[in-house]
């Protein structure tokens, strides 16, 4: 029998509203603190949750608290740091996408934390059913060899329509479409149609030191090439759309609702016998409010067997960082305005 791992929050927005509940009524886990910017509410939120630790500086919390798991939700600029003081400490991590802001303080974390502890990022859209199925279809050969993948990503954020949420709006803090939204895509393209070997990226910076829209082509190791278009304030954007080609068929994934994980329809057509096949078919239901909690809890349940039985977490820091630095090419693409080898 597994034993209950202690887990302490830092951040208390995405730490409240996602990592909180995916930690719930799960008996792999226990939260026994919370960590956020302000005591006072800290305080506030812990009462409100029933959880008995508060706390506003990390280092009192890994001191007093006897944790198992650091489940983070900080920007991205914090999360390197964070992540060695655990190592550091034998504390297992759970961290948000992109584990940094350049793959130099990535490969820090990574460094730091190799053969000492496990690691998970929460890499949401391999975990959704129907790019299960999606998956599935495409590893079989049923749409023959892949061609093209082309995604279409636009919505108006939060942070880009009232300017709240600064951190967001900054690139060096860890903000800008590229690092916020791309990095996901950099992961599921990979997970869907292997390594890429080669990245064109021109950037529409708006804002200061913030990139709103994003325009990529890339290259696979397979052949196979994709383009990603992507934009974080477009009002009444179309949500996120993704076409992927075969030789023998292919695969259309759409979400145009708010919720970035529980609303995807999928189908795939097949060429022989001219079969449409519906991916939303017979599969499990996200039944909980915000979608991205469904697929976070799979992810910590990997990494909660992983502590169990000692097999590598997927995705985890290796996965990170290698998604960092595919960011890293896209940024010098942009700067050079050239493609560039990843």
């Amino acid at each position: 029998m597994k034993k209950t791992l202690k887990v302490g929050i830092i951040g208390l927005r995405f730490g409240r509203s996602v990592h909180l509940p995916s930690y719930r009524n799960n008996p792999n886990f226990e939260v026994v603190a919370l960590c956020g910017r302000s005591q006072e509410r800290t305080a506030t939120a812990a009462k409100e949750e029933g959880i008995l630790g508060a706390y506003d500086n990390i280092n009192e919390m890994l001191e007093n608290e006897n944790l198992d798991i650091v489940s983070i939700a900080t920007p991205p600029l914090h999360q390197p740091d964070i992540i060695k003081i655990c190592a550091e400490k034998n504390i297992h991590v759970f961290f948000e996408k992109p584990l940094a802001i350049n793959s130099n303080s990535a490969k820090e974390a990574l460094e730091a934390s190799s053969n000492k502890i496990k690691s998970a990022v929460n890499f949401i859209f391999p975990e959704i059913p129907v790019w299960q199925k999606t998956k599935q279809l495409i590893s079989t050969g049923k749409i023959g060899g892949l061609r093209h993948i082309t995604v279409n990503w636009h919505v108006e954020t939060y942070a880009s329509k009232q300017g709240e949420h600064p951190w967001k709006l900054s690139r060096k803090n860890g903000g800008g479409v590229l690092l916020n939204f791309v990095s996901h895509t950099l992961y599921y393209l990979d997970w869907l149609a292997g390594e890429i070997v080669d990245a064109t990226c021109i950037l529409d910076e708006t804002e200061v030191d913030c990139d709103t829209r994003a325009v990529i082509h890339l290259k696979f190791k397979s052949g196979s090439t994709a383009a990603i278009v992507a934009s974080q304030n477009a009002h009444h954007g179309l949500g996120h759309d993704i076409f992927i080609a075969g030789e023998e068929g292919s695969i259309h994934l759409n979400n145009s609702q708010a919720d970035y994980a529980k609303s995807f329809t999928g189908t795939a057509y097949i060429r022989e016998n001219n079969q449409s096949i519906d991916l939303n078919a017979d599969t499990e239901k996200i039944d909980e409010a915000d979608g991205r909690i469904y697929c976070t809890k799979k992810i910590i349940n990997r990494l909660a067997d992983s502590i169990s039985d000692g097999s590598p977490p997927v995705p985890g820091l290796t996965e990170a960082y290698n998604v960092q630095t595919i960011l890293d090419a896209l940024i010098q693409s942009a700067k050079q305005g050239k493609a560039v080898s990843i």
